[in-house]
C-alpha cells in the first residue's frame, strides 16, 4: 500500500446506493458484482495516485494527495460504472462525495472535522452523483474541465456539522446530472415534492441562482409563454437555495387566483399570517416578514399583474427578502431583473444518435415517453423522426411531454403524421400573441382532437375547477346528468394518462387531481363554446355549497381540523363559486344569490377559524347585498355570521344592527335555536362595547331558550360568556361557578373545544383568587388540548397564563422565557391578546421583572423567544 498523503489531503468516501436491494435480487451472484465494482473504482482511484485507507463491503475512503486527481478519478470512476455491462437487474448507484482539508494522521488512519465533512457530503449524495465541497472546488481549479464542470448546488446544512456547506455537482458526459434534490437538513419550505425528475436547464439553473446570490439583486422574473417550464424551472432553481435562506423559501401559487384583490390574502395563506384588527392584510404580511432572511417565489403572476406593486412594497418592507417571480410578461417593477426562459435546445438538421441525445428536447422527450412505455428506446432508425418532432414543437416543454404522452398509442411514424396535420396554429388568438404560445395552444389542441367524443366532455368540464379537485367532486360536477358513456374515473384516469390532468398531493385516502393553468384556460375557452359553462357552473357551485355547509356541521367536532385542511384545499373552488354566483346582475339569476348566501353563511366559521375576518366580511356582503328578497332564513344566516366577523374586527355596533336584524328574522321564523344564537351574540358585542347589564340580559335570555331546547352545546357556549363577562366585572365566584358548569356540560357532551376553552379560562379566575397551584393543574390540562387541537392561538395564551403563574410562585426569570416564547408565537402567526387581557398580564410580568436584578428579566425573554412551541410547552409542563 501506497503511503498515505499529508499535509493538504482530498478525502473521497464511495458506497452503492440501494446495495441491500441489489442483494436481495441478485442473491449470492452479488458478491461477483461487487468484485467488478471494487475493481473499477481501484482502476479509476490508483490511476490518479489515490491511496486507500479503508474499505469494507461496498464503501471506499480513499485519499489524494491532489484535489484535480480526486475530482478525475471520480469521473472516471463513474463513467467506467456506467459503461460496464452489468447483469440483468442490477443498476450499480455509487455516491460520491470529496473534501479538501487537513486530516491529522495518526498510526495509518486519518481523523479529524474534514474526514467527517467528507462523509457527511457523501452521505448527502444520490447513487450516481459527485458532490465536492468548496474547498475541493478551489483546489482542483481547472484540471479536467475539458470534459467535466461543476454545478454550483449553493449552501446546504448537513447532519452533525455547525455550518452550511457549499456543495458543488460534477456534471458532463457520460454522467447522470438529474438527482432528487440532495438529503440535506430540511430547511422551511413549501416546495412541491416533484414526481419526475428535472432534465436538462443546467445553464439557466446556474445564472438564475448566480443572479439571486446577487447582494444587490432582490426580485428576479422568469418570463416565457406558457408550456416553457418556467414553474418547474423556479421550483429547482429554489429548491438549490434552500440552504441559504434561513427563514425558508416558500412558493405561492397564484395560478387559481383570478382577483388582484386576492394575491394579497394569497400570501398570507401560505405563510401563515392572521389578518390583525383592521389593518389590509398587506400590513399583516409586511410585519410577518420584517427581518425573516427569505426566499418568496410568486408563482403564476401573469395574469394579477394590476397586483405587482405588491412585490415592491413587501421589498421595501422586508431588506432580507429575495422574490422570484414566474410570469409570462414582466412586472415592470424598480430592481426587477427579468431572465428570459427559452425553450429547450433542439438539435438542427442531420444528427447521429449521439448527438441527437445531448440535446435538453430530444432528452426530455425520450425520458416522458419512457414514462408510458417503459420500452421505448431511442435508436439510430428514429433519431430523424424525433429530431423533427422536437423541432416542430419548438423544444417547448409542456408540448414535448403531451406528445411523448401519445407514444403509448402511436408509433412515431403515425405521431409525426399527426403533428403534420394537426399542429397548426389557431385562428384567432391575436397577432400580439407570441409565436410559441400560439404553437403550445396548437399542441393542446391537437391533444384535444385526439381524444374521443367522451373524454372532450370531461376535459373542458374540468375546467370548472381552480385548483383542482377531488375524485368525488369531479364525479358530481363532470356528469351526473347521465350524459355521456364513460365512467368519470376511467375517463379523468385516461386524461391522466394522457398528460392533461395530474395528480396533485392529496391524502392516503383521497386523490386529488389538478390541469395546468395553461391547459385549463384553453379547456374552458372550449366550455364556453359549446355553451355548456353556465350549467356546469352551477353544478360546481351547488357541490361546494353542500360541502361547506358539511363542513360547518363539523367545525366543533373530534374531526375539525380535518375538515378545516380539507376546506384550505378547496378554497380556490370556493371563491370561484362565489365569484361567479355574485356577478351580473340578472334579477332573474335567484338561485344564484340564494347559493351566494348559503355558501358565504356556510363559509363564516372557517373563516372565523381562520382569521379570515376582511375576507369573509366583504363576500358575506356582497351576499346579503345580491338578496333578492324572500329567502329569509339564508339571510338571517349570513347576516348573523357577518356580525360575527365584524365584531373580531372590533366593529361591535355594526355587528348589534346585523344580530338584531337576524334577531328579528328569525323571531318571525319562530325558530327558537336562532333566536337564542343570536341573543348570544348580542350579548357579547354589547358587553365589549361596555353596556354589561344589558350584555348580561341578552345572554341570560339566550341561555334560558337554550335550557328548554335542550341545546347542550349552546347551553356550554354561553355560560362560558356569562363567565368570561362576570370575571371581567372582577365576580370571580359566579364566574368559577358558571365556567365548571360549562366545563362539566361540555365533558358531556365531547366537545373538547369548550373543555379546553372552559379550563383555560378557570386557570385565569383561579390564580386571581390566590390559588395559583389550582391554576397550574388547569392551565398544565388545557395547554396538551390546545396542542392537539392545533390552536396555536390557545398554545399562547396558556404560556401567558403559566408565565403569570410562574411569577406568583416566585420564578420571575421563568416567567421570562415563557413570555419570550409566547410572545415569539404570537408573532409568527400575527395574533394579538385583547387589551384587557394583555393589561392583566403585563402587571403579571411587571411584578415579576421588578424581582431581578437589572437586565436579567429581558436576557430571560431572550431566551424564551429562540424557543420552539413545542419547547415552551414541554418547559411550562416540566416546570
Amino acid at each position: 500500500m501506497s503511503e498515505l498523503p499529508t499535509g493538504i489531503v482530498t478525502v473521497l468516501f464511495s458506497d452503492i446506493a440501494g446495495s441491500t436491494r441489489l442483494l436481495q435480487a441478485l442473491g449470492d451472484h452479488y458478491g461477483e458484482l461487487l468484485e467488478d465494482h471494487r475493481r473499477l473504482l481501484r482502476a479509476a482511484f490508483v490511476a490518479h495516485d489515490g491511496v486507500e485507507v479503508n474499505t469494507e463491503g461496498d464503501s471506499f475512503f480513499v485519499a489524494f494527495g491532489k484535489a484535480g486527481d480526486a475530482v478525475e478519478a471520480a469521473v472516471d470512476a463513474q463513467r467506467a460504472l456506467a459503461s460496464f455491462p452489468w447483469p440483468e437487474r442490477a443498476v450499480v448507484s455509487v455516491r460520491m462525495g470529496l473534501h479538501t482539508g487537513t486530516p491529522n494522521l495518526v498510526e495509518g488512519n486519518y481523523w479529524g472535522l474534514d474526514i467527517h465533512r467528507a462523509a457527511r457530503i457523501s452521505s448527502a449524495a444520490h447513487g450516481g452523483q459527485i458532490l465536492v465541497s468548496e474547498e475541493t472546488r478551489n483546489h482542483a481549479g481547472d484540471r479536467g474541465r475539458s470534459n467535466f464542470d461543476y454545478w454550483d448546488l449553493g449552501r446546504h446544512h448537513l447532519k452533525d456539522l455547525a455550518e452550511p456547506e457549499h456543495l458543488f455537482q460534477i456534471i458532463g458526459d457520460g454522467l447522470e446530472s438529474s438527482f432528487p434534490p440532495i438529503q440535506s437538513l430540511e430547511t422551511p419550505s413549501n416546495l412541491p415534492a416533484l414526481v419526475s425528475s428535472f432534465v436538462g436547464r443546467v445553464q439557466e439553473l446556474q445564472e438564475v441562482g448566480a443572479l439571486l446570490r446577487r447582494d444587490d439583486v432582490r426580485l428576479v422574473t422568469l418570463i416565457g409563454p406558457g408550456g416553457t417550464g418556467k414553474s418547474r424551472l423556479s421550483i429547482q432553481v429554489a429548491d438549490g437555495l434552500l440552504g441559504e435562506f434561513s427563514d425558508g423559501v416558500f412558493m405561492v401559487n397564484l395560478a387559481p387566483v383570478d382577483d388582484d384583490a386576492l394575491v394579497a390574502a394569497t400570501i398570507a395563506q401560505t405563510l401563515g399570517v392572521r389578518e390583525r384588527g383592521d389593518d389590509p392584510i398587506l400590513e399583516d404580511i409586511k410585519r410577518h416578514l420584517g427581518q425573516r432572511h427569505m426566499l418568496l417565489l410568486l408563482d403564476n403572476f401573469e395574469h394579477l399583474l394590476g397586483a405587482a406593486s405588491i412585490v415592491t412594497e413587501l421589498l421595501a418592507a422586508a431588506p432580507q427578502l429575495k422574490v422570484l417571480a414566474t410570469t409570462r410578461s414582466a412586472l415592470r417593477l424598480s430592481g426587477e431583473h427579468e431572465y428570459q426562459v427559452p425553450p429547450l435546445p433542439v438539435p438542427s438538421g442531420d444528427v447521429d444518435l449521439a448527438t441527437a441525445s445531448s440535446f435538453d428536447a430530444v432528452a426530455l422527450f425520450v425520458q416522458r415517453a419512457k414514462a408510458v412505455r417503459p420500452d421505448f428506446e431511442l435508436t439510430a432508425e428514429d433519431v430523424s423522426t424525433v429530431v423533427e418532432v422536437c423541432s416542430r414543437l419548438d423544444g417547448l416543454p409542456l408540448a414535448l411531454e403531451l406528445a411523448a404522452a401519445r407514444t403509448k398509442l402511436l408509433p412515431l411514424p403515425a405521431l409525426s403524421a399527426r403533428l403534420d396535420r394537426h399542429l397548426q396554429l389557431l385562428t384567432g388568438g391575436g397577432s400580439d400573441r407570441p409565436e410559441r404560445q400560439q404553437t403550445l395552444r396548437a399542441t393542446i389542441d391537437w391533444s384535444y382532437t385526439l381524444l374521443g367524443e367522451d373524454e372532450q366532455r370531461l376535459f373542458r368540464r374540468f375546467s370548472t375547477f381552480m385548483g383542482g379537485c377531488t375524485l368525488d367532486a369531479a364525479e358530481v360536477v363532470l356528469d351526473g346528468d347521465g350524459s355521456g358513456s364513460m365512467d368519470v374515473f376511467d375517463g379523468l384516469t385516461s386524461l391522466v394518462d394522457k398528460s392533461l390532468l395530474a395528480q396533485a398531493p392529496g391524502t392516503a385516502v383521497e386523490t386529488r387531481l389538478r390541469m395546468l393553468r395553461t391547459v385549463r384556460d384553453f379547456a374552458f375557452e372550449k366550455l364556453v363554446e359549446t355553451g355548456e359553462a353556465d350549467a356546469r357552473r352551477l353544478r360546481h357551485a351547488r357541490y361546494f355549497c353542500d360541502l361547506a355547509e358539511a363542513a360547518e356541521a363539523e367545525l366543533n367536532g373530534d374531526h375539525e381540523n380535518d375538515w378545516l385542511l380539507r376546506l384550505d384545499a378547496e378554497y380556490a373552488n370556493m371563491r370561484a363559486a362565489l365569484a361567479w354566483l355574485l356577478e351580473g346582475s340578472d334579477p332573474a339569476a335567484e338561485e344564484h344569490a340564494v347559493l351566494a348566501m348559503r355558501l358565504a353563511g356556510a363559509l363564516g366559521r372557517f373563516w372565523y377559524r381562520r382569521s379570515r375576518l376582511v375576507e369573509g366580511s366583504d363576500w358575506l356582503g356582497a351576499a346579503v347585498a345580491k338578496d333578492p328578497g324572500g329567502f329569509l332564513r339564508e339571510r338571517a344566516k349570513a347576516l348573523n355570521m357577518l356580525g360575527v366577523l365584524l365584531e373580531e374586527r372590533s366593529q361591535q355596533q355594526r355587528a348589534v344592527e346585523l344580530f338584531n336584524e337576524a334577531l328579528s328574522i328569525y323571531r318571525e321564523l319562530g325558530d327558537d335555536r336562532r333566536i337564542a344564537g343570536s341573543l348570544n351574540s348580542i350579548g357579547v358585542a354589547i358587553s365589549a362595547l361596555g353596556d354589561f347589564d344589558q350584555g348580561r340580559a341578552y345572554l341570560e335570555e339566550s341561555l334560558a331558550i337554550k335550557e328548554r331546547l335542550g341545546d347542550s352545546e349552546g347551553v356550554a357556549t354561553t355560560l362560558g360568556n356569562l363567565a368570561v363577562l362576570a370575571m371581567e366585572q372582577g365576580e370571580l365566584d359566579l364566574s368559577e361557578e358558571l365556567f365548571g358548569r360549562s366545563i362539566d356540560l361540555s365533558q358531556k357532551i365531547d366537545d373538547r373545544w369548550g373543555v379546553v376553552i372552559g379550563k383555560s379560562n378557570l386557570a385565569v379566575v383561579s390564580l386571581e383568587q390566590g390559588d395559583a397551584g389550582r391554576a397550574r393543574a388547569l392551565a398544565t390540562e388545557a395547554l396538551p388540548g390546545f396542542q392537539e387541537l392545533g390552536d396555536l392561538d390557545g398554545v399562547a395564551e396558556c404560556l401567558e397564563t403559566f408565565a403569570a403563574i410562574t411569577v406568583a410562585e416566585g420564578h420571575p426569570a421563568l416567567a421570562g422565557r415563557l413570555a419570550g416564547a409566547a410572545t415569539s408565537l404570537r408573532d409568527e402567526i400575527d395574533s394579538r391578546k385583547r387589551p384587557v387581557d394583555q393589561q392583566w398580564l403585563d402587571g403579571y410580568l411587571a411584578r415579576g421583572k421588578d424581582q431581578l436584578p437589572e437586565g436579567e428579566y429581558e436576557n430571560a425573554v431572550a431566551a424564551g423567544r429562540a424557543l420552539s412551541p413545542e419547547a415552551a410547552s414541554k418547559l411550562a409542563l416540566s416546570s
